[in-house]
């Protein structure tokens, strides 16, 4: 099978979407061709295995590097590679611009398209990747909401969400063909750490993503207010908006928290992180599907956190904790201190369960499960294919449309978020 896959972030940024986007890749280049497309400061092209061919668009911006040039050069360059690839089907891991202009190639080729959805459909504008002002997330939900998503849903093939929630949101969005399939990880790197000894003095809790108000990190400071001295904070994760990184600095410091900012590291890094950790904590209002929830249980890192999307999935009372969205910050403390009094051996059963709630996403099993869906899109596609001249112009329409409002939007929030700062 040949597969393209479209995504507008490096491999480095873009948080979760933009490392699971380079990570199904490589596992789907193990048996199959694959072509990565992305965007890079520079426009070229990177045979990275045999089998795995990666495209850069050149891109323009500081923030996360994600806004692509559309001149005519970089179009053609995209249709051309799509064109002498020759996909079977088209897969895009995120619903900006290099992944609408391949949606639209897809169309006029009678392409297959299938998108990941890494967010919640009926409200894409909270996962704002530079957590734009306020007025214009609301200005970006009905842009995105009304027209621009809802158009770019309609021309998907097919549709992936991660898990029940997201299916459950989706169906208000979509009524196309639904496959829930959820995020992979390579589990092996996890599955030889040794768990943490809960009884040494210091205990270390973790929380891994970006400094956002989405991710709530004030909330942990002040469960942190109502901990012993003993406990520290490692907050592993880049600022997305300067405001309120600052007001974290502040609030730590002015109430003499043990709080690290780490700050951003290479993923690489992030196994030191988990192995000294005794609990991921998390206060997230949304998560889709987490990654870092996922690979701290993968390493036997029981998780404590408040309701959103990835606690409710693996929550079951024993290493994955969940904990109502009205929860004050003493009663989650208590669970913490209830936790960390544990004698070794029941921590430890603590351990190897929270292994055990993710040992079904490795790579090997979410690829099959990926690949069977593309193999039932693609015989779906060839029962319905007909070519319909007027419909086909109509279309080119309002794909164009849809370029024009994608990267306006796209603009402003690159453009707001610098004037935030």
């Amino acid at each position: 099978m040949r597969i393209a896959f479209t995504t507008m972030f490096s491999e480095t940024n873009g948080g979760g979407i933009g490392r699971v986007s380079w990570e199904i890749a490589p596992a789907l280049a193990e048996q199959h061709s694959v072509l990565l497309i992305s965007s890079a400061r520079s426009a070229h092209v990177w045979k990275q295995t045999p089998n795995l061919t990666v495209l850069w668009l050149r891109s323009s911006g500081e923030v996360l590097s994600i806004v692509p040039y559309f001149g005519l050069r970089s179009i053609r360059t995209l249709f051309k590679s799509l064109e002498d690839f020759g996909p079977d089907v088209l897969h895009a891991q995120d619903l900006g611009p290099v992944s609408l202009l391949a949606q639209f190639w897809a169309m006029a080729h009678n392409v297959p398209f299938v998108y990941t959805s890494h967010i919640l459909a009926s409200r894409p504008a909270d996962f704002d990747p530079i957590e734009s002002p306020k007025w214009l997330i609301e200005l970006g939900e009905k842009i995105l909401v009304r027209t621009y998503y809802a158009d770019f849903l309609s021309h998907c093939d097919a549709v992936i969400v991660l898990n029940e929630k997201g299916n459950e949101d989706m169906l208000h969005c979509y009524k196309g063909r639904i496959f829930k399939i959820p995020n992979g990880r390579h589990l092996r790197l996890y599955a030889t750490y040794p768990f943490a000894q809960i009884s040494e003095g210091e205990k270390h809790l973790l929380f891994i993503g970006d400094l956002c108000h989405r991710k709530n990190q004030r909330y942990l400071l002040e469960v942190m207010r109502c901990l012993p001295p003993e406990f520290v904070l490692d907050l592993v994760g880049a600022p997305l908006q300067a405001s309120y990184s600052r007001h974290l600095y502040n609030y730590a410091r002015e109430n003499g928290l043990r709080v690290n900012f780490v700050g951003r590291v290479d993923h690489n890094e992030i196994p030191a992180y988990l192995q000294k950790a005794h609990l991921f904590v998390s206060a997230s209002t949304t998560e889709v599907q987490s990654l870092a929830v996922l690979e701290a249980l993968a390493s036997g890192t029981p998780v404590i956190g408040l309701s959103n999307e990835t606690i409710d999935e693996f929550a079951n009372g024993v290493s994955c904790i969940c904990l109502p969205k009205e929860t004050f910050p003493a009663q989650f403390a208590a669970k913490i201190l209830e936790i960390c009094r544990l004698p070794q051996e029941r921590y430890d059963i603590l351990c190897q369960d929270a292994r055990n709630r993710v040992a079904h996403l490795d790579w090997t099993t979410v690829v099959q499960q990926t690949t069977a869906a593309y193999a039932e899109v693609i015989k779906l596609k060839r029962e319905k294919m007909q070519v319909n001249t007027k419909k086909s112009i109509h279309s080119t329409l309002k794909s164009l449309q849809r370029t024009i409002r994608a990267s306006f939007y796209i603009s402003l929030m690159v453009i707001a978020g610098a004037i935030s700062d």
